[in-house]
């Protein structure tokens, strides 16, 4: 069949009549493979325009409904077009009957039309032009209509991000919402985010289908984090001990077990054992082991979701899933000969950690104290914010932006951890990856309790030489800031040591954490896993004479490593953090991390209310609720998951 070619100019054509009028004449079953992408944009271009006149058509009916919460105060109808100031009382009624929704959908979809037309416009208008979905358009007003920020800073936030919307998925928008609600009013976050944790709590519900659903509120996230990190560490190491549950099974195992008591006073090695025999038979515990996928691979899902913990079955040849897991310890980066950069800081370091693994294939020693010390988590965080000169928010891998405070004593715990640096140019991208052995002095001895983790201080080259000629400004920071500041005035060696193993099968310790440093993410596009998470890819594979270098190495997580090397997509850097995709359809795609020190939206405070710091009478409740509690209300009508990663 001779295919059907698209006119010319569709790619650019604005949605509206005129390209409504084209699309209508094309038949879609007959178009050319290569121009079924250009038509599917198109038709999301129109969707999008549609969807805001919809929008806009739905905000007029409930300013036209007859009565507005009186029946004292008609307005006309018939043949006038008089129409209310706000929205009526019973707006939500007369698209519900027209539709033939709900009401509660429709008391939804009209707030959400009022909120995006009359209190987005910015976001609106991109919409209404096809520049964005209706599923971006709802994380705008997700995130910006809590009713908690003022004019000002909503039109200053979507100044900076309505522009860049289009280029982001929905995750990645919804972060960077959250750094800049976080950003531009410090303060206020601040007072937020301690009210919520006086109203901390623990809940439990049973879910439809009989299981049951425990959720804590309100936790402060450095705990949260800990938490988070201690299951993920005792998991891991039980599925390289052997275990047959996905990860996911053993997370849900080992949170019960914590819980109800049943590992109390055990060794992490005990907590293991005891997971094992569980697994061993199917008396021996709630799970047998007939239910669990013995391959230990699950469903493509589970495979992208612990490819930290090793190579799935069907990995791509060029699968660097070797050094995966090594990639995500806190005590990854072994010593190297070739340069005082790549050597790990001994603090670091447990004792006998090189020391061969037990019969149960369990490295003992590397969960030796961590019930008396605590687990660790990432960090980045900006130094001017460690040295108390800004508020800026930190980052925790694949969380998400968390207060400047949260971010201080996060760091202060880890202070057994890695720390990383990072130099950045000025739009905020890698000039010098390292780690560094010098920590500030004066810090309270108690915050050095918790084990592992990973410290990442992020600073401008132009503030760092600032920083190091006014050493008395830095107070106990001194130190950090002259190491970091000595391995940057010697980068070209570095350079040299990034580049010193070209022929190595593996990435060595500087080169992998100089690729985690600088990409940020796996580099596919759109996807949001922690690079730390990811396995290292060679763009032009080794096995073909590809380079251990940072110009051919990146991040990518299991189900896209996959994707270039079964599903036909092609991979290039262009130059080094750099990545172009060419789809099997001859898309092109380019894709590079986020930057490391992003640029400052400047802080836009209100004035605090007299109430701010008051503190709220916390509610005295049980965990259950008698009748139970219901569940966590359900998303709004339509409303698109955000294509994010769980924290861990």
């Amino acid at each position: 069949m001779e295919a059907q070619r698209v006119p010319e100019g569709m790619a650019e054509m604005p949605p509206g009549p005129e390209l409504a009028a084209v699309l209508a004449g094309l038949d879609v079953d007959a178009v050319a493979n290569g121009d079924t992408v250009a038509v599917m944009q198109a038709w999301s271009r129109q969707l999008a325009h549609d969807q805001a006149r919809f929008l806009a058509a739905l905000v007029q009916v409930g300013r036209s409904t007859p009565f507005s919460g009186s029946l004292e105060r008609p307005v006309s109808v018939g043949e006038s077009a008089q129409r209310l100031l706000a929205a009526g009382q019973w707006a939500a009624g007369e698209v519900a009957a027209a539709l033939r929704w709900t009401h509660h959908r429709a008391e939804c979809e009209h707030a959400f039309a009022e909120q995006l037309v009359c209190d987005l416009p910015v976001v609106f208008a991109a919409l209404d032009g096809g520049g964005i979905d209706r599923a971006k358009a709802w994380v705008f007003a997700d995130v910006l209509g809590t009713g908690e920020l003022t004019e000002a800073q909503v039109t200053r936030i979507c100044a900076v991000l309505v522009p860049c919307a289009p280029g982001l998925t929905t995750g990645q928008l919804r972060a960077r919402l959250l750094r800049m609600v976080l950003e531009i009013d410090p303060g206020y976050t601040a007072r937020r985010y301690r009210a919520a944790v006086r109203e901390r709590g623990v809940f439990g519900y049973l879910a439809p289908d009989g299981t049951a659903t425990i959720s804590g509120q309100g936790l402060p996230v450095e705990e949260a984090v800990a938490a988070c990190e201690r299951i993920e560490g005792l998991a891991d190491a039980a599925r390289r001990a052997g275990h047959p549950g996905s990860v996911h099974q053993i997370r849900a195992d080992l949170y019960t077990r914590l819980l109800d008591g049943r590992f109390h006073g055990m060794s992490s090695t005990e907590m293991i054992a005891a997971l094992l025999a569980d697994a061993a038979g199917p008396s021996a515990g709630p799970v047998a082991a007939a239910d669990f996928d013995r391959s230990g691979a699950g469903s493509p899902d589970e495979q992208t979701a612990t490819s930290d913990a090793g190579t799935s079955p069907g990995a791509p040849a060029d699968d660097d899933a070797a050094s995966a897991h090594s990639a995500d310890s806190s005590t990854s980066d072994a010593p190297s000969a070739t340069s005082s950069d790549d050597e790990e800081n001994p603090a670091t370091v447990e004792p006998n950690a090189g020391a061969r693994p037990d019969a149960t294939g369990v490295r003992a020693d590397d969960l030796v104290g961590v019930e008396r010390q605590g687990w660790g988590g990432e960090i980045r965080v900006g130094l001017m914010t460690l040295l108390g000169r800004d508020e800026r928010p930190g980052e925790v891998p694949g969380w998400g932006p968390v207060p400047a405070g949260v971010a201080r004593a996060m760091v202060a715990r880890q202070h057994r951890g890695q720390w990383r640096f990072a130099v950045t140019d000025p739009e905020g991208y890698l000039l010098l990856g390292g780690v560094t052995r010098r920590r500030p002095t004066a810090t309270d001895p108690e915050a050095r309790e918790c084990r592992g983790g990973v410290v990442e201080i992020h600073v401008p080259a132009t503030l760092l030489a600032e920083l190091a000629a006014d050493p008395a400004s830095c107070r106990e920071w001194a130190g950090v800031v002259a190491d970091i500041a000595g391995q940057y005035a010697q980068r070209d060696r570095h350079d040299e040591v990034l580049a010193s193993r070209p022929d190595d099968r593996f990435a060595h310790a500087a080169l992998r954490r100089h690729i985690q440093i600088r990409d940020r993410r796996c580099m596919a596009p759109g996807c949001r896993r922690p690079a730390r998470h990811c396995e290292q890819d060679h763009t032009i594979d080794h096995a073909l004479g590809g380079r251990t270098v940072s110009g051919n190495v990146g991040p990518l997580c299991t189900r896209h490593h996959r994707m270039k090397h079964e599903a036909g997509w092609r991979l290039e850097q262009p130059w080094p953090g750099v990545f172009r995709w060419t789809s099997p359809l001859g898309q092109v795609h380019d894709s590079r991390g986020e930057p490391i020190s992003p640029p400052d939206p400047g802080a836009r405070p209100r004035h605090p209310k007299p109430d701010d710091e008051s503190t709220p009478p916390c509610l005295e409740r049980p965990i259950l609720h008698r009748p139970a509690p219901d569940p966590p209300p359900p998303p709004r009508p339509d409303r698109p998951p955000d294509d994010d990663i769980p924290p861990f």
